[in-house]
């Protein structure tokens, strides 16, 4: 979220928990306007704070011409009175950092133990000891996870012009209603990693400037991101399984959306096994809008329709996706 909107996103936010004081507040708008005026930055974003067990890392993220790639990130242990920037991570390191199994401690010279032996043996000998990592290395890799993995915006926050620059889109106007519990209608805020033609097959009115981006519709598993509406139907809340304590917001039908990140820096590596998985016989395909899913039963094809872009599936009395019986039935009896 942008600083000089931080007062009304927390706002917005304070329905799911996420709560500041009045002095953090004050003491972070105050420090990050500084600290865009030095670096000369178009947009500082506060991202959320990592919660140690002797002091928090606060983390932004400082944004110049191009919102992808010109970006710089800073982290500070006392609310915003220093800012230190953060070292890019290499890919070594995010493995690393994204196997420690300890809390971060809030002092970035400390070690952090992994779950990596040395020199890539089955099991740790006697007198070994676990591969160690810095927590400011750490730091830097939980941060590069969170905005590869959870970082979202809605559809048309950003536009891509013609020589390849990525910039804020003055004519957003929101995500209408009907679409904004949709997958389709959220995009990870970073380089694109899928192929160019998966967000054609999602979208049938494919924008070039528009849809650059990867859908969160495309995650996988089906089910690790959640999407909930607030009760005046106003907002839409956007929940990762993969790192617990992420929220995004959107004001559906206005240009306010954001995110923020409060939580322990771990990432949830179970999801996987959390998650229902569909019968190994029924394949589910992605169509515009979520409307439609095909279920392939061996020589049978049958179509089912979907609701609000989500499950596939009709959801059981534990919120679990439910798989209607007679699916199961024409399945065992194939076999």
């Amino acid at each position: 979220m942008d600083w000089r909107g931080m007062n009304f996103a927390l706002d917005y936010l304070a329905s799911t928990g996420t709560v500041f004081s009045v002095e953090q507040r004050v003491a972070i708008q105050s420090s990050l306007t500084i600290l865009q005026q030095d670096n000369k930055f178009n947009y500082v974003h506060f991202l959320g704070k990592i919660c140690g067990t002797e002091r928090d890392y606060y983390f932004v993220c400082g944004i110049g011409k191009d919102y992808i790639k010109d970006r710089a990130y800073f982290y500070s242990i006392n609310m915003g009175i220093d800012w230190v920037m953060l070292p890019l991570p290499n890919a070594g390191n995010i493995e690393l950092g994204l196997a420690c199994r300890g809390h971060f401690i809030g002092d970035p010279t400390a070690d952090s133990e992994t779950d990596i032996v040395p020199d890539n043996q089955d099991e740790i000998m006697e007198g070994d000891d676990w591969v160690t990592i810095k927590e400011e290395e750490r730091l830097g890799a939980t941060i590069a996870g969170i905005m590869n993995e959870v970082a979202i915006i809605p559809r048309g926050a950003l536009i891509k012009s013609v020589n390849g620059l990525v910039t804020e889109n003055k004519l957003f106007e929101g995500v209408p209603k009907v679409n904004a519990t949709q997958f389709h209608s959220y995009y990870h805020l970073r380089r694109p990693e899928n192929p160019w033609d998966r967000n054609i097959v999602v979208r049938a009115d494919y924008n070039l400037s528009l849809d650059f981006l990867d859908s969160i519709a495309c995650d996988l598993p089906i089910g690790c991101w959640s999407l909930q509406m607030d009760s005046l139907e106003t907002t839409v809340f956007a929940r990762s399984l993969y790192w617990p304590g992420f929220v995004a917001y959107h004001v559906m039908d206005t240009p306010r959306y954001g995110f923020i990140y409060i939580g322990t820096g771990k990432k949830n590596w179970d999801v996987p096994f959390m998650i229902l998985p569909p019968p190994r016989a029924i394949k589910a395909s992605v169509v515009e809008g979520g409307g439609d899913y095909q279920f392939d039963m061996g020589k049978e094809t049958a179509e089912m329709p979907g609701e609000g872009g989500d499950f596939p599936y009709e959801s059981g009395p534990d919120g679990r996706p439910y798989v209607p019986q007679e699916l199961m039935d024409e399945e065992e009896e194939g076999n």
